[in-house]
């Protein structure tokens, strides 16, 4: 149908704005106002993070999916901040696996200046969004045998108590949370109830499902 064609789309930065004092806010969005602001609500919680990679969130919220790229940035006073372009769809058009197949955020359409877009955005269509999706799940199936240890670890801890919260934390020398997320989405998507949230590298605010935190510390899985 129509409606699972379409995605909406949002910006989110630090930013003056029209007639308030600077702070974390949308600046362009393919929403109405009203619209865009709940949605900037629900996401504000995750939108924060001092990891120098870009990082990949999955949000529910009843039956809408909100799918966040954030990036490090500045903001106009030269202090750490980020940059977030937010996709917003449903469950069937944001399924959790594919998700991750947009993690390299190079999709058609994708390469907003994020520092300076503002105003109004285009819906796009998740069939050009998702055209190479499967390849890059494929790929990172194949890397899901390098993190095979802590694969294990994270899916004893979920099904011992599946509504427990699974927080790994990987080795800074290592990769983001990606392969794990697709190991862990392979073996208990058709297993365990969702909603499946995440973050791929996570400062531990968004309290997602499954989160991945780079530091060299004991695991909390």
């Amino acid at each position: 149908g129509r409606a699972v064609s379409n995605l909406h789309q949002a910006v989110f930065r630090w930013s003056a704005g029209p007639g308030g004092g600077p702070g974390m806010r949308p600046v362009a969005s393919s929403y109405d106002a009203e619209s865009t602001g709940r949605v900037f609500e629900f996401a504000k919680p995750a939108l924060w993070g001092v990891s120098s990679r870009p990082t990949l969130v999955r949000l529910v919220r009843g039956s809408n999916v909100v799918l966040l790229h954030r990036v490090p940035a500045r903001d106009p006073a030269g202090r750490p901040s980020t940059w977030t372009h937010a996709l917003v769809g449903t469950e069937r058009s944001l399924r959790p696996l594919p998700c991750l197949g947009l993690a390299g955020w190079d999709w058609p359409g994708s390469d907003l200046p994020l520092g300076e877009v503002d105003g109004e955005l285009p819906m796009l269509d998740v069939r050009v969004v998702a055209e190479r999706v499967d390849e890059r799940v494929r790929a990172l199936r194949d890397e899901v045998r390098e993190v095979a240890d802590p694969l294990e670890g994270v899916l004893a801890a979920l099904l011992r108590n599946p509504r427990r919260r699974g927080l790994a934390v990987l080795d800074r020398g290592g990769q983001d949370g990606l392969p794990l997320l697709t190991g862990t989405l392979d073996v208990l998507q058709e297993v365990l109830d969702g909603p499946w949230t995440f973050a791929s590298l996570t400062e531990d605010t968004a309290r997602t499902r499954l989160a991945f935190v780079m530091e060299r510390s004991e695991s909390r899985v």
